[in-house]
């Protein structure tokens, strides 16, 4: 499995997600269904500075892909898959992975963030209308060139950050 997959793989499988594939839409408009993270602009990313990942989406096996749908993307340094979920963030927190979670606040609106460091890893969740938004961030880098972990866990909280006002609420 390339490292991108395992990446990914850590944070769905840190929080039993599946990840679907990503689809067109209108950035923010909230819809019927579960609101699909890939339909934030190319410019919207950019400014940012993300770019789309390369490759295939993975699934986990006995989840329910209409909870979770995810877009792959990147920094120089670090793996990014915006996240969004059906489920709230009470849900979310009692996940395994979740222990040790620190309370925040972005936007006036309930989140969290938790680090896992065994792979260089952090997930900020914030809450929305539909459950709940999240920023992965990972290490991109060589075992021999890791990026610390804070700055992992930093640049997650910056894109969500930065992000949130293109979320729908």
């Amino acid at each position: 499995m390339p490292t991108t997959r395992l990446r990914t793989a850590g944070v769905v499988g840190a929080v039993a997600l599946l990840l679907g594939g990503c689809g067109g839409g209108v950035e923010g408009t909230p819809v019927a269904e579960l609101w699909d993270p890939c339909s934030l602009s190319a410019k919207a990313l950019l400014d940012i500075g993300l770019f789309v990942e390369q490759g295939e989406m993975s699934s986990q096996i006995g989840v329910d892909d209409e909870d979770w749908r995810s877009c792959d993307l990147g920094t120089a340094t670090q793996f990014v898959t915006l996240l969004s979920t059906r489920l709230d963030l009470s849900e979310l927190r009692s996940t395994p992975r979740a222990v040790g979670a620190v309370p925040l606040e972005i936007a006036a609106q309930e989140a969290f963030q938790y680090r896992v460091v065994a792979d260089n890893q952090c997930v900020t969740f914030v809450e929305r209308s539909f459950g709940a938004f999240a920023v992965s961030t990972a290490d991109r880098l060589a075992d021999d060139a890791v990026t610390d972990l804070t700055t992992v866990c930093e640049t997650s909280l910056e894109i969500t950050r930065a992000l949130i006002d293109k979320i729908p609420t």
